[in-house]
This record gives structure tokens, sequence and C-alpha cells, in this order.
């Protein structure tokens, strides 16, 4: 079950202020089996809702600062970010922490039909350039730290053909969203264009549910996809897999 949070934001931060001048509301969740069936929280269209409702009851915010409000006032029991988003913005929210653990660990990987065999060998090959020369790294310290992270120039030119990328319609920050102006953004968006160029193709992106991109490119809907995507064994059965380009650690932030 998922709820929507809009209205709350402004008295769930008075409460926790309250909390804090007063009597701190305890831990409700202390370890990673603790969050079963917990009242779990989650930025719109982060990374950490996409997971969230398969644990327990998932509530959606607007932004962290009102997530880690309610999570201070336990309106909210913990709260799900890639690890190294945590890492921030724990540091928003009085008697806030992440756990040491995380829930999990997964691989993202590029996933393209099963018949795209020499495709997939060309994505690998990129895949392994830009990790050499540090390109991935970068797209990590820009997308998901927030560091000013020099990034590499796309070349304009003019293509002849073009790639289709399936990404979640939902958002699947950092990796993949739309900014104010529509534009896409994000890690993948970044990465996918850089491939794209390294192949001499243009990049067109498609969204589609985010249980339904493996689809996507098994019926011949988009060339490739990504999206909090990782071979899990039975997905090997039905698309094949890039080498991985980035390891989402979800952590759990609790109550101190």
């Amino acid at each position: 079950m998922k709820k929507l949070i809009f209205a709350l934001p402004a008295l769930s931060i008075i409460l926790a202020l309250v909390s804090c001048g007063g009597a701190r509301v305890p831990a409700t969740v202390t370890d990673v089996s603790g969050v079963f069936g917990a009242k779990i929280g989650a930025a719109s269209n982060d990374a950490g809702s996409k997971y969230a409702a398969r644990y327990g009851e998932l509530y959606e915010y607007a932004s962290y600062e009102s997530m880690l409000g309610d999570l201070s006032a336990g309106v909210i029991d913990c709260a799900f970010a890639d690890m190294r988003v945590s890492a921030k913005i724990a540091k928003q929210g009085r008697g806030i922490r992440a756990l040491d653990e995380a829930l999990f660990s997964a691989e993202l990987r590029i996933a393209a039909a099963k018949e795209s065999a020499g495709l997939m060998n060309e994505i690998n090959a990129v895949l392994a350039a830009i990790r050499e020369d540090g390109t991935l790294v970068r797209l990590a310290e820009a997308y998901v730290d927030g560091k000013n992270a020099e990034l590499p120039g796309i070349p304009e030119i003019a293509y002849v053909t073009s790639l289709r990328l399936a990404v979640p319609e939902e958002g699947f920050l950092p990796f993949s969203g739309q900014d104010e102006y529509g534009s896409f953004t994000g890690l993948d968006i970044y990465l996918a264009r850089i491939i794209c160029a390294r192949l001499g193709v243009e990049l067109t992106v498609l969204t589609f549910p985010h249980d339904q991109l493996i689809d996507a490119v098994r019926f011949g809907k988009a060339d490739f996809a990504m999206g909090g995507l990782y071979d899990d064994g039975n997905n090997a059965e039905l698309a094949d897999f890039s080498s991985p380009y980035y390891t989402l650690d979800m952590a759990v932030m609790v109550r101190k």
C-alpha cells in the first residue's frame, strides 16, 4: 500500500521540532529485519520508492526534508534511499541515522533483447572504456553525490539512425527523470547519451511503467532499457544484461 504525503510536511516538521525539544520519539526500527511491515518513507520518484512497497507501507514525499520531518516525529518508522544519498540527507534531520548494514545491494545493468547480442557487445565495450577513464565514477559523483564533477562533453553530430532507451515513466531519481522543462536528466540518461554518441547514433528516450522495462526490450518497443535493472537470475532468461555500471546499496534511515 502507498500513501502520498503532500499536505502534512509543515505539520510533521513542527512535530519533529517539538519532539526534539521534549521527549525524543523512540526508534521502532533498529536493524534491517525491522523494515518488514513497517511504515516506510521515500522521496517521490526516488529509487527508494520503487522498493519500499515490497517491505512495508510506502509513504511518498515531495522532498527529503518533509520525509525526515515525519521520521523524526514518528509518523513513519524508517526511510529508504541509496546509501550515498542517505549519507547526505541524514545530516539534515536531527536524531536521524542510517543503519550500517544495507538492506540490499544490486549491481545496476543495462538490458537489451536476447536477439541484440551485437548491440550488447558494443554497449559493454563503451562501459569498459568509460570505466577505465573514470567517467562512471564522475557520473556517480555528479548525479548521486551532488558534487560538481566535470563530465565529458558529448559531440553534436548529424546522426542517421537512433537507439530507443526505455526508462521508468514514474521517474527513478537520481538515475532518470524529467526537469522542470520536460527534458530527461539523470545518471542513466547521461550514460545513455555517452553510449549512443560513441556508437554514432542518436538517443531517443521512451517511458514505460517500471515493471514493464524488460518487456519493452523483449517485444521490440525499445532497443535497451535502464532503471534499477539487475540480473536476478530470473531476468536472465528474458533479456541480456550488460556489465554493471553502478552498485545501488539501499540504506535504511531510522531515528537514533
